[in-house]
């Protein structure tokens, strides 16, 4: 899939309208009629220890995360189901198309400018799965990663990092 700055990730083909994007690491696809090459980049060289990285989630924040939930169900026809946050509050379980979206409720003294997992409004963060946590938190840790969370056993296995403009990544292993 392409990302913003026309490179690929190796994700699945797309196409809209006349340009078409394609699956193929390495290459942009067709866009605008010129195929270019692709930069390299670090995940390029991953050893089998990285594992390959792929979207997990989108985790949102609201103060009233069934009525953000009901939104989603009703503009773009997620599927819709109701649970509870590890807040204990009420927390909407979305899925649309192949994406997971979950919108917990947080408190309202919750604000957007508030850091940290689990603690802002809006998008709190994003979700990457990996195939071996351990050795993707030693690589991470190797590379100077700012860890918010060292690994969590739940569900699953999960660790937070600090990415760019203070979004959170969580490291989810499936």
């Amino acid at each position: 899939m392409a990302t913003c700055d026309g490179t690929d990730d190796g994700g699945s083909e797309a196409t809209g309208g006349d340009r078409s994007v394609t699956g193929r690491r390495g290459w942009a696809g067709d866009v605008g009629g010129t195929q270019r090459k692709a930069k390299a980049r670090p995940s390029d060289a991953a050893g089998p220890s990285m594992g390959r990285y792929r979207p997990h989630h989108i985790h949102l924040m609201s103060h009233d995360a069934m009525a953000a939930g009901a939104y989603y169900e009703r503009m773009f026809g997620a599927e819709l189901v109701a649970s509870k946050g590890a807040n204990g509050l009420p927390r909407a379980n979305m899925k649309l198309g192949d994406q997971i979206i979950l919108i917990s409720t947080v408190l309202e003294t919750v604000t957007q400018t508030a850091s940290g997992p689990h603690s802002c409004l809006g998008l709190d963060h994003i979700g990457i799965a990996v195939d071996d946590l351990q050795a993707v938190i030693a690589e991470l840790e190797a590379k100077g990663a700012e860890f918010l969370m060292k690994p969590r056993h739940g569900k699953g296995r999960i660790a937070f990092v600090r990415g760019p403009d203070s979004v959170s990544i969580e490291l989810v292993q499936t």
